[in-house]
């Protein structure tokens, strides 16, 4: 059976890594840089499959990933 996508969204983690490493052995992470989250484009990446069947979506910190704007219903 294939792990279920996890998206990482914005910078790479700083802390907690062992935690994030058991996270990599549960799920397959997907890490989407900052130049891929403007609104715009991440809505399009989304509409096109381009992550897969995700199941979860984070950022690791509050200061990023948030390019995209607020998590609305025409987001969601």
């Amino acid at each position: 059976m294939s792990k279920p996508i996890v998206l990482h969204l914005g910078d790479p983690i700083k802390w907690n890594h062992e935690l994030y490493k058991r996270l990599n052995e549960k799920c397959k992470v997907v890490r989407i840089p900052s130049e891929e989250l403007a609104r715009p484009k991440f809505k399009q990446a989304l509409k096109e499959r381009k992550y897969g069947d995700f199941v979860a979506i984070y950022r690791p910190f509050w200061n990023t990933g948030g390019e995209m704007g607020n998590w609305d219903e025409q987001l969601m």
